[in-house]
């Protein structure tokens, strides 16, 4: 069966639009669905498969590496965990670049384009006129999930935080923001504490055959504290899945066995 007859969307693909076969494809998508397969430095990617992410920047410190072909081939990947874990892998086989030494985990800041939404309503003289309502990210839906702070800033520079899991700046609306709004951010990120446990390691946990309802609960609520819910994991079954939802389709799954035994 081809692509095109087996597109999920209500718009049939069009085989001539490569855009349109793989818009929901990130690039690094792609290339490792390539390198799974075994096709390494044997392809060329058009330039209309393009990040999903399209109109963001990321403000933050950063290092650049010159990258180039290794000219050493991969082994076979059997299963899409193997896929996963092929870069943990090879650097762990081959070593990184010489990194710069003073690199480190920090923040980075991430602006988002937008565009304007309108809304046609009647006016006092009982006339239609548009009205702007805000502005509207052009990502994907549920991104703000991704970021500690969510905020937008409409054209009067009034900045309304949206979501924020510092809870002084949770719900703020700040006019022209300055210094301050940015100290206590910096601050509170600064006042954390490194984390004790891995999304790897909670999935295990979760995955485990004798993991109850109590466990599981008490797993996703580890997860929450940790800002881990929306982490890419693999499920049992090789597909990727969110931590947080993976917690919670094993919580229904153990109920539902659980369940099944009191009636038999």
């Amino acid at each position: 069966m081809s692509l095109t007859d087996s597109a999920p969307s209500i718009t049939r693909a069009d085989r001539n639009d490569l855009n349109s076969l793989y818009r929901h494809l990130r690039v690094c998508d792609v290339v490792d669905a390539l390198d799974g397969i075994g096709y390494f430095n044997l392809t060329l990617m058009s330039p209309e498969v393009r990040p999903l992410w399209s109109g963001m920047k990321f403000w933050g410190q950063a290092a650049t590496i010159r990258c180039v072909p290794s000219n050493k081939p991969m082994w076979k990947l059997e299963s899409t965990q193997d896929i996963v874990e092929a870069h943990r892998i090879w650097f762990e086989r081959y070593g990184h670049m010489n990194l710069p030494d003073d690199l480190e985990p920090g923040h980075v800041i991430v602006t988002l384009r937008t565009k304007t939404e309108w809304v046609v309503e009647e006016n006092d003289r009982g006339k239609k006129a548009p009205r702007k309502i805000g502005l509207k990210a052009e990502q994907r839906e549920g991104l703000e999930y991704e970021f500690t702070l969510v905020a937008s800033m409409d054209q009067e520079n009034t900045l309304v935080v949206t979501k924020s899991r510092c809870k002084a700046l949770s719900g703020a609306v700040l006019s022209k923001p300055g210094e301050e709004f940015g100290r206590t951010l910096l601050e509170w990120l600064d006042a954390g504490e490194a984390a004790s446990v891995t999304a790897a390691e909670l999935r295990d946990e979760a995955l485990d055959a004798y993991a109850t309802v109590d466990d599981l609960l008490a797993i996703y609520r580890r997860v929450e504290r940790a800002g881990l819910l929306g982490a890419p994991v693999v499920d049992g079954s090789g597909d990727a899945v969110a931590l947080g939802d993976l917690v919670r389709r094993r919580g229904t799954e153990v109920k539902r066995a659980a369940a099944a035994e009191e009636v038999a």
